[in-house]
Parts: C-alpha cells; sequence; structure tokens
C-alpha cells in the first residue's frame, strides 16, 4: 500500500477538513475512534497543522503509539459511550471540531 497510515481514511478526512474554516481547524480536532479513522485523524491534523485530541474506548497500544507519533494527545475510555461523552465535553469546553467517522461534508 501507499498509504501512509495504512489505510483510506485519510482521503474523507482530508475532504472534509477542507470544508472548515481556518478558525475550526486551528482550535483543533477530535474523533471517537477505536483505530484507522484516529491514526488519520492524527495524521492528516499534523500535516495541517491543526491539534488532534483523539477520545477513544481501550484501542490496540500498537495503535494508540501511532496515534501518539503523530503528536495526538489520547484521551482513554472504558467504552464507547463514555468516549462519545468525552468528546462532546471536549468540544464544549475547549471549541474543538468534532470530526465523525462516518460524516461527508
Amino acid at each position: 500500500m501507499l498509504q501512509k497510515t495504512g489505510c483510506f481514511k485519510p482521503r474523507g478526512i482530508t475532504n472534509r477538513l477542507l470544508a472548515l474554516s481556518e478558525a475550526e481547524k486551528t482550535r483543533g480536532l477530535i474523533t471517537v475512534s477505536g483505530g484507522n479513522h484516529g491514526i488519520a485523524i492524527a495524521r492528516i491534523g499534523k500535516r495541517w497543522g491543526s491539534p488532534s485530541p483523539w477520545s477513544c474506548q481501550q484501542g490496540p497500544r500498537t495503535l494508540q503509539a501511532r496515534i501518539r507519533a503523530d503528536g495526538a494527545t489520547l484521551l482513554l475510555t472504558e467504552d464507547a459511550g463514555a468516549a462519545f461523552d468525552l468528546a462532546d465535553k471536549e468540544c464544549a469546553a475547549n471549541g474543538l471540531t468534532y470530526i465523525h467517522s462516518m460524516t461527508i461534508p
């Protein structure tokens, strides 16, 4: 594969980020993901200069390491419900832009 992240998620995320204002990009991005989407958000966020916290379930440590390598902060939770709650709180408190794994602009 020639994909830098090892998945095709960056294509959709790049398209989504093109629809954001500069202010939305620079405030930071957050998502809930157990793997590939989180990796792609971290990679694209880093490339575009956007801080990328990542809210997730307890995922595999190998994926966590890949996300941290791209400068994202992991906000680990025990389950998916708690991850979505945490992402909502972080968005409200810090003005982050939530990027859903199934959202298309």
